[in-house]
């Protein structure tokens, strides 16, 4: 039902029916562990199968991971899936499972700034941490506090507006806690570039509206992006170090970042569920993307 409202989704199927390939949908719930078997469906037939995972091999050469919600909200329900894939599908699983596992809360971010990246200050912290020592350590310069493994800005603030009972209220949901400093940079935008491999595919630059004191996921504007050529560089030294000293394989990935004159500081390296934001795009643009996008997967197919 979400599959059917959600603009990515029908966008790469209708560009993957327009080249006769064959598409299926499914999801985590329709998985049974029991049997190590998932439902799948055809949205050109409308008609459903289920298959145990190592028959799959026979239909399907490729899976594309978009998930439709909260990753970490229903990780519990995405796991065995996962698991199952890892062991008994030899097809394409795209991003990588082991990458995904990685990827799936921001410790990446220490490995990027022990590297020498640039990117806000941040430092990981235990649950349990008071906000005295949040506090020691961050020398009266203003940060952002947020979970390890947070998405959609739950549980997210800056540490002036909250107080010992906000940390203990939300302690016993978080397996860490990340400390940044705050970046001004934030009100000239979010810049999100996506990439399939080494090709750009497009940018947005995202605006918040100044009316509070923290950046409000509801009131926020995008427009397309043209990059800079250092920009795209950037991304693709990132992608290159993930893949070469961290050892994770990409498929695609988005990388969001924020400017003010000519300097760059890194926000994430998505390569989970990257939004491609379609919703704000013109219908032109996101022909465009569908069709490089299925290109791009059409190439593992071969």
């Amino acid at each position: 039902k979400n599959g059917l409202k959600n603009t990515e989704l029908l966008s790469f199927t209708n560009e993957s029916i327009k080249r006769n390939l064959n598409i299926f949908w499914t999801s985590p719930d329709l998985f049974c562990s029991k049997t190590n078997s998932i439902t799948i469906f055809n949205p050109q037939t409308l008609e459903s199968e289920t298959l145990d995972i190592k028959q799959l091999n026979d239909k399907v050469k490729s899976v594309l991971f978009k998930y439709v919600g909260s990753i970490n909200k229903y990780r519990s329900l995405i796991t065995p899936v996962l698991d199952s894939f890892e062991k008994d599908f030899k097809g394409n699983f795209i991003n990588d499972i082991d990458t995904m596992r990685f990827f799936f809360d921001k410790k990446y971010l220490l490995e990027f700034q022990e590297q020498g990246f640039n990117l806000p200050k941040t430092k990981l912290v235990t649950p349990q941490v008071s906000l005295k020592e949040i506090l020691e350590h961050s020398q009266d310069k203003e940060h952002i506090i947020k979970p390890l493994s947070g998405e959609l800005s739950v549980f997210f603030d800056k540490v002036s507006n909250i107080d010992e009972n906000w940390l203990r209220e939300k302690e016993s949901h978080v397996s860490s806690w990340l400390i940044q400093e705050f970046s001004d940079k934030i009100w000239n935008g979010e810049y999100q570039l996506v990439f399939f491999g080494e090709q750009f595919s497009h940018g947005l630059h995202k605006n918040y509206s100044k009316k509070d004191n923290m950046p409000s996921q509801n009131d926020r504007a995008f427009n397309q992006y043209t990059p800079t050529q250092e920009e795209i560089n950037l991304a693709l030294e990132l992608k290159k170090f993930v893949e070469e000293k961290l050892n994770k394989k990409i498929y695609y990935f988005r990388f969001d970042f924020l400017k003010q004159d000519e300097e760059i500081e890194i926000l994430e390296f998505e390569a989970v569920n990257p939004g491609f934001f379609f919703t704000y795009l013109p219908s032109q643009t996101i022909m465009n993307v569908s069709e490089k996008f299925i290109d791009y997967l059409s190439s593992f197919n071969k």
